[in-house]
């Protein structure tokens, strides 16, 4: 980090910095960054949108994912607990 610090990427610390980088891009397509936004060519805007939604696609491919292996974990730990009682 800038900072000089080591942060440990877990998954919800990666969702986390993610849906801080989406918010920082739409202050600058909304708010006051909207007349900064209006200044652009039209390939800088379209660039800037991609961005936003790339963006939000991997938050919600990792959030997905996150779910899904909470659900597997679960489903792992009744498994377990059934054969246990066997």
């Amino acid at each position: 980090m800038a900072d000089g610090t080591k942060h440990v990427f877990t998954p919800i610390a990666d969702l986390s910095m993610k849906i801080d980088h989406l918010r920082a891009l739409t202050l600058s397509i909304t708010g006051e960054g909207f007349d900064n936004f209006k200044l652009m060519n039209d390939t800088n805007q379209l660039n800037l949108l991609w961005l936003v939604d790339q963006l939000a696609v991997e938050i919600s491919d990792l959030f997905d994912k996150m779910i899904n292996e909470k659900a597997e974990k679960r489903r792992q730990g009744c498994a377990t607990t059934e054969g246990d009682a066997r």
